[in-house]
């Protein structure tokens, strides 16, 4: 079977569960990092629903160098990565020829939101968590999707 990072099994199905087992990781990680710089996400949310688009450079840093092209291909430089969360609980993304549909909801009181997507084009489900955020209140907003053992940075389509 397919999915979105190529080949399931053998060698790349492992590296696909260690990067959806580190979700929930990233998440708790993140949040911790961001309360600590004083970033907490609840105080510091910002109004999700809207366009956004993938901040590469920014995405690339916070995950250590990671390798955008390296996960997405030449696609991505192609065709780019867009989100949109819409407010009746709509989301959905492209990232390079990948794309993903479904509905998204509050996870809690903390800051944090579940999506729920089918993803194309292997049409498989995914849950994804997500949260927003601005390092401070002259920074830009951005929207944080934990996606695998790596977080995706969006900002918003007008802050470019």
């Amino acid at each position: 079977m397919h999915g979105i990072f190529g080949d399931n099994s053998g060698r790349h199905g492992a590296a696909l569960k260690r990067m959806k087992a580190g979700i929930v990781a990233m998440a708790v990680i993140l949040a911790a990092v961001l309360t600590a710089c004083g970033g907490d996400p609840a105080a510091e949310s910002v109004e999700l629903t809207g366009e956004w688009i993938l901040d590469g450079a920014y995405t690339t840093e916070a995950n250590g160098g990671l390798d955008l092209r390296q996960l997405y291909g030449s696609a991505l430089s192609a065709y780019g990565a867009f989100l949109r969360v819409n407010a009746d609980g709509g989301i959905e993304y492209d990232i390079g020829v990948f794309s993903g549909r479904g509905t998204w909801q509050e996870d809690g009181e903390d800051g944090q939101y579940t999506a729920e997507l089918v993803v194309s084009p292997e049409e498989y489900r995914e849950t994804l968590t997500f949260f927003s955020f601005r390092e401070s209140q002259s920074d830009r907003e951005y929207l944080a999707l934990n996606f695998g053992a790596y977080v995706l940075y969006w900002v918003r389509v007008d802050a470019e």
